[in-house]
């Protein structure tokens, strides 16, 4: 069977946690569909980020283990900058229909993100 690339865009809106009016530190995308989505091949999770403070983010798929766990720490020049970041995932984490990101913060930071897109293979029908 012939497999291709594939894309699903997530959000290309400025998010920011802990969110502004609830100090909320989670935010859920739901029901992701990956058409097609072989999960023997690995997938690439992509996203802008700028982090501002002292921070910890932390991304995972389907309740499964972080696939981001990271901690940043100023004075880090570089964490006040917009940025952007890939993580390659096992595509096992995923499946066809109906996935879950769960993003959350914490610490005094702020993490701001968008463009949240993820990369994987696909097979035709």
């Amino acid at each position: 069977m012939p497999a291709f690339a594939q894309f699903v865009a997530l959000s290309d809106s400025l998010m920011v946690l802990p969110e502004p009016i609830s100090g909320d530190h989670h935010h859920h995308f739901e029901k992701i569909e990956l058409a097609g989505l072989d999960s023997g091949r690995t997938v690439i999770l992509t996203f802008k980020l700028k982090v501002s403070g002292k921070a910890h983010l932390a991304m995972s798929f389907n309740k499964k283990p972080n696939c981001i766990d990271y901690n940043f720490d100023p004075p880090e020049p570089e964490s006040t900058r917009p940025r952007s970041w890939h993580e390659i995932i096992p595509g096992s984490d995923l499946k066809a229909s109906n996935n879950e990101l769960v993003v959350t913060t914490s610490g005094q930071g702020r993490v701001e993100f968008s463009d949240i897109v993820l990369l994987y293979h696909a097979n035709s029908a």
